[in-house]
């Protein structure tokens, strides 16, 4: 079985979900890892990279088990080439229905006939599986399995007053909203981990308005990462389009307060005022408002920083996700 997913040193959604996958079925079925790096401007560099990127899945023998990570249309034009070889391909769609791509008719119709061509796709909330069967896929080619992480066994409760984001640096995630926080809580330190097309403008941005309190971490080893999510006391993603983000579960397993907009999935894991708190895309004075209410209400800060490890421990933990992603696996290791 062969697995094949953008690099997976990578923060975002994508290559963190292919390295789970690769990382806890490797042994039971033989997984095997493929990771071309595909860019994503349509030029004499994508035309070469595409080329080798088709002589190594020419290389995949026929009548293989694919499991194909997408997330963009560009990584779901590889169905082809995999369906020419016979292969039995099992896609994770990882494309918001949001995604600038899909609002252009031809390449949204173009993305579904690829993905009916898959013998399963797996999404990874409803918000998506409703949006996908609506622009035409079939139902009878789709599951809904959650993304999942390992859950701690305790909440790590924080009073340093760090602000902690870690993910992709792109538009969608609103990353911006959060320099304007900042201008506004200059006791609070803000940390931002990860890498993206908009690290460069945020970080022009910084200069330009003379942010002291905002640091760029870049891309971070996970225990260095890990140790800024123990010692953050709030994790804000105030993101404008997603799908199921792992930043939101891995954030909540450790018991911290997240603060979210209800966009996309995020609506399946959050519930306001129970386990986060959810704030309008674009409002900065919501984020701010929220940050110091939870300074103010220590009961609401404890109740959210329990009831969120909790989620992930009777929800999205490994130990649940896994079983299902087993089955998955099992009904089409075998399948030629």
């Amino acid at each position: 079985m062969y697995i094949i997913s953008p690099f997976t040193n990578q923060t975002g959604g994508v290559e963190r979900h292919a390295k789970f996958i690769y990382e806890t079925f490797k042994k039971k079925y033989n997984l095997i890892l493929i990771e071309p790096k595909l860019v994503s401007n349509l030029n004499f560099k994508y035309i070469k990279t595409l080329l080798n990127i088709l002589f190594l899945l020419f290389k995949i023998p026929k009548n293989e088990t694919c499991l194909l990570e997408i997330g963009n249309i560009f990584y779901a034009s590889l169905i082809i080439p995999l369906k020419f070889r016979h292969n039995t391909i099992i896609s994770f769609i990882h494309m918001t229905p949001t995604h600038r791509s899909l609002n252009i008719f031809f390449l949204r119709k173009f993305l579904i006939f690829l993905l009916n061509m898959c013998n399963k796709n797996v999404v990874v909330s409803k918000y998506m599986l409703d949006k996908f069967v609506e622009f035409g896929l079939k139902v009878n080619k789709v599951n809904l399995i959650y993304n999942s992480v390992t859950c701690q066994k305790r909440s790590y409760i924080s009073k340093k007053k760090i602000v902690l984001y870690f993910g992709r640096l792109s538009k969608e995630k609103g990353v911006s909203f959060l320099l304007d926080t900042a201008k506004l809580l200059k006791d609070y330190k803000f940390v931002i981990v990860g890498e993206g097309p908009e690290r460069y403008n945020l970080e022009m941005r910084l200069k330009k308005e003379n942010i002291s309190n905002v640091e760029f971490k870049g891309y971070l080893d996970e225990k260095y990462l890990i140790n800024l999510i123990k010692i953050s006391k709030y994790c804000v993603f105030p993101s404008l389009s997603e799908s199921f983000p792992y930043v939101v579960l891995e954030a909540m397993s450790y018991g911290k307060p997240v603060i979210v907009t209800p966009v996309g999935g995020i609506l399946e894991i959050v519930k306001h005022e129970k386990n986060g708190i959810l704030i309008e895309p674009k409002n900065v004075n919501e984020i701010v408002s929220a940050i110091k209410r939870l300074d103010r209400d220590y009961n609401l800060f404890y109740r959210i920083s329990k009831n969120s490890r909790l989620t992930i421990k009777n929800n999205f933990s490994k130990e649940i996700i896994n079983k299902k992603l087993e089955a998955l696996f099992n009904e089409y290791s075998n399948k030629y």
